[in-house]
């Protein structure tokens, strides 16, 4: 994690950094990493996010990317919500087989036999349960699958509002498309290095009309 910080150089003038947290609470021993210059990264990251949303063909990888994790994760829910209604099926089954023994007449055993049906009581509700988180899930997945469509309108009003957005509401825009920035410091050349941008899988990228500067 990295924290913003400003100075004053020799000019009076304010600069603008990005200092490694750690370093910044425990100095040098906990991390050497140098500082980053603010202007330098922002900018660069502000011009790969350009080249990304005038990009069609990587707007439609990112969408069909996201689509597929989807998939896979309703896949996956489903094969669980099968397990899960299969217990619940068992419990069932046992409730069942208890109560005509019950029915049967054999007092001896009743006691048992009546917390034996609590136990199960309480375990079928704990399966019923899940199974309606499951079916939430499922649900909330279903909703949040992207529309090439949508998305490909959404990253238009994006490129229409980067370029007048002030620099303040520019960093407010930036947190809904990108989740994660890694600095690669050159481990020879503390001055160099290499960045990675991180996107969203499902970006929030549904702007009011507020986000714009004024002309």
């Amino acid at each position: 994690m990295m924290t913003p910080k400003s100075g004053i150089n020799n000019v009076g003038k304010s600069y603008f950094y990005y200092q490694c947290t750690r370093n910044s609470h425990l100095g040098n021993q906990a991390c050497r990493a140098k500082y980053l210059p603010a202007d330098a990264i922002e900018n660069f990251i502000i011009e790969r996010v350009k080249e990304l949303i005038t990009n069609q063909d990587e707007i439609n990888k990112m969408i069909e990317k996201a689509n597929e994790l989807g998939d896979k994760n309703i896949k996956n829910l489903n094969n669980d919500k099968q397990s899960l209604q299969k217990q619940v099926q068992d419990v069932k089954f046992k409730m069942e087989n208890i109560a005509n023994s019950i029915e049967s007449g054999d007092v001896k055993v009743f006691k048992s036999l009546n917390k034996r049906i609590e136990s199960l009581e309480k375990e079928r509700n704990e399966l019923e349960s899940k199974l309606k988180s499951i079916d939430f899930e499922i649900s909330k997945i279903q909703q949040e699958k992207l529309s090439k469509e949508i998305m490909s309108q959404t990253f238009s009003s994006f490129r229409e509002i980067i370029d007048k957005a002030r620099p303040q509401k520019l960093k407010g825009l930036l947190f809904k498309i990108v989740e994660v920035v890694e600095w690669n410091e050159d481990e020879k050349d503390g001055s160099s290095g290499h960045c990675k941008i991180s996107y969203f899988e499902q970006p929030h990228l549904v702007m009011p009309k507020s986000e714009l500067s004024p002309p």
